[in-house]
């Protein structure tokens, strides 16, 4: 089993693939588009699939999210709050 350590979500932004404006004041100098493919800029180039969300946490850091596992926070932080 692997334990996952919370996030705190600041922004998020799901990749259409026609929203790169949206994603470049997101991400500002840390990602670059190239043929199409966005990629993140972390210890290693992370591609960016269409429909996957680019998050930014409190610490300023980028990662990428599946639709189905942020989805899924969502609810579930949804829940907690209620």
């Amino acid at each position: 089993m692997i334990k996952i350590k919370p996030i705190k979500c600041i922004e998020a932004i799901q990749w259409t693939g026609n929203n790169s404006g949206a994603m470049r004041d997101l991400l500002e100098t840390k990602a670059f588009i190239r043929k199409g493919e966005l990629k993140i800029i972390t210890i290693e180039y992370q591609p960016v699939k269409l429909g996957d969300y680019v998050v930014k946490d409190s610490d300023g850091e980028f990662f990428t999210c599946s639709p189905k596992i942020f989805k899924n926070i969502n609810k579930k932080i949804k829940r907690d709050l209620i």
